[in-house]
């Protein structure tokens, strides 16, 4: 027999498994704990398998709960597919789009806006710039709807992913007239001595290389430091090539330059509309 799920029970044990805690769970939902709890025994009911290991202080999840997690996030992306079907036929576009762009993503925005602005030329269109876990934030502050932005290793369970077939590229750059940039072979050791330019997210709690640091949450504002010789920095290749090129000099070092993946990103918590989704399909 074909069983249903209720979603906001997929949705509470989804969330007991990020929070690691029944009571934050309840809090991030805005439910009573009793609430919670009721929708999970239920849900094991339903199952016919017990989610959790109830002899630890902190929910554990049992062998089962494993298994059923991974599909439960799969039932719960499939609903919010259907939701932005949905939405895409009652067309119920939003009057304003925003989106978080990383300082990565610079060279492909102006085809995207073109091709925006043919779709939707009622849409307004503001665009944020903000690097990893300040551009997660935005949206689940629900600042922002979407955001193109550096891979991260790991995500808040609230934020839906999509890997991009995008990448973008790193070095480390000083201005001309700095003493690194007539250094052959240069190490790490070499850097050493001289201020490291250090991308600080507001929201984050990356270490930089060494304590002998100046720091901004943009690249754009690294990179200027960079011209007026304040430090080396590294750098999006693409921001250097557009707007510095004749004023940095691309340091020599291993490990560089890097590679380094997009991802397009949005929070399961707030409701995409048309505008938001066609975007999403360009990706796709």
């Amino acid at each position: 027999m074909l069983k249903s799920y209720s979603p906001e029970a997929l949705w509470a044990f989804i969330e007991i498994v990020s929070q690691r805690s029944f009571t934050l769970a309840a809090r991030k939902l805005g439910k009573s704990q009793s609430t919670i709890s009721t929708a999970i025994a239920n849900l094991e009911i339903d199952l016919g398998l017990t989610l959790f290991d109830r002899q630890f202080r902190k929910p554990t999840l049992t062998e089962a709960g494993r298994k059923v997690y991974n599909h439960a996030l799969d039932i719960i992306s499939a609903n919010e597919n259907l939701y932005a079907l949905t939405c895409r036929l009652a067309e119920n576009i939003e009057h304003c789009l925003t989106i978080v762009f990383s300082d990565h993503y610079i060279t492909p925005q102006a085809h995207l806006m073109a091709e925006f602005s043919k779709a939707f030329p009622d849409v307004e269109l503001e665009c944020i710039v903000a690097e990893n876990i300040d551009a997660v934030k935005l949206l689940q502050d629900k600042r922002a709807h979407l955001g193109i932005i550096l891979s991260m290793d790991k995500y808040p369970a609230d934020i839906t992913v999509s890997k991009l077939a995008l990448t973008s590229h790193l070095s480390l750059y000083v201005a001309h007239s700095h003493p690194l940039a007539s250094v052959k072979n240069l190490s790490y050791k070499d850097l050493m001595p001289y201020r490291q330019l250090y991308l600080n997210h507001i929201h984050g709690d990356q270490k930089p290389f060494h304590s002998k640091i100046w720091s901004a949450p943009q690249y754009l504002m690294l990179m200027e430091m960079a011209i007026q010789q304040f430090g080396w920095v590294e750098l999006p290749h693409e921001l250097v090539d557009l707007y510095a090129q004749k004023q940095l000099t691309r340091l020599s070092l291993p490990g560089y330059p890097k590679t380094v993946p997009l991802d397009l990103i949005w929070s399961r918590n707030t409701e995409l509309g048309p505008a938001a989704n066609w975007v999403i399909n360009q990706f796709r």
